[in-house]
């Protein structure tokens, strides 16, 4: 799941937060990832995501998390709620920052439930706390897509992202600063069990989570590999 705030809708404007939530086919969470990012500009509409500029003065810019971000969609199918802005935002940051992406084929809970996040969390009894708040949304969007997931009917694919360099990082959430280790140790668990290749186009039909939803059923194209979302 991904999901971020930015000053605004353009490609020229920045993301000032971004939250990642990797969880495999039966809705458990492997990694959360969140952090605020410094725009070098004003940080945009305050009053929808309630992030102030003195709230990142002191965070990173998104070259410095970018291989972070990159790292933990590497291998993932990604999903979020009107997917194409946030794969659109973060794909900009990411090529600024020296790194290739293809998001491969996303999974977008705006486009089965036709209404925002919070209209979509309402009608499937989702609790949605501090909406526009990245890591908010983004364990949000899991639910709906657990909740919605019989809608889905078309194929769908990981990303892959390159080069990959990550080292221990601290980061800057809207709690305090945070230490963020490279992700490799739940990625290798992962790849020995739920791991996607890039090969393979999975989708998802009636999942079963904690979450809620019916039973677990992916199909893929080749092997018996569960996906990472």
């Amino acid at each position: 799941m991904i999901d971020v705030e930015t000053t605004g809708v353009y490609n020229t404007d920045r993301i000032v937060e971004i939250a990642i939530l990797t969880m495999d086919c039966d809705g458990r969470i492997h990694d959360e990832f969140e952090t605020l990012v410094q725009p070098r500009r004003d940080v945009g509409p305050t009053w929808i995501h309630g992030i102030e500029a003195i709230m990142v003065r002191t965070a990173h810019v998104f070259a410095d998390v970018a291989h972070h971000v990159a790292a933990r969609r590497d291998g993932a199918v990604v999903v979020g709620h009107n997917v194409t802005f946030d794969t659109r935002m973060i794909g900009n940051e990411l090529t600024a920052a020296g790194i290739d992406i293809d998001w491969g084929s996303a999974l977008d809970t705006l486009r089965v439930t036709r209404c925002k996040l919070g209209q979509a969390c309402v009608e499937h009894g989702i609790a949605l706390d501090n909406a526009h708040r990245a890591i908010a949304d983004a364990r949000a969007t899991a639910r709906l897509l657990f909740a919605t997931c019989s809608r889905f009917t078309d194929s769908c694919s990981p990303a892959a992202a390159r080069p990959l360099h990550v080292t221990p990082l601290r980061v800057h959430a809207r709690e305090g600063r945070v230490v963020v280790l490279p992700p490799a140790p739940y990625l290798a668990e992962l790849a020995r069990g739920m791991h996607t290749s890039i090969d393979v186009a999975p989708y998802v039909r009636a999942p079963r989570s904690r979450y809620g939803g019916s039973e677990a059923d992916t199909t893929r194209a080749a092997g018996s590999q569960p996906t990472r979302l």
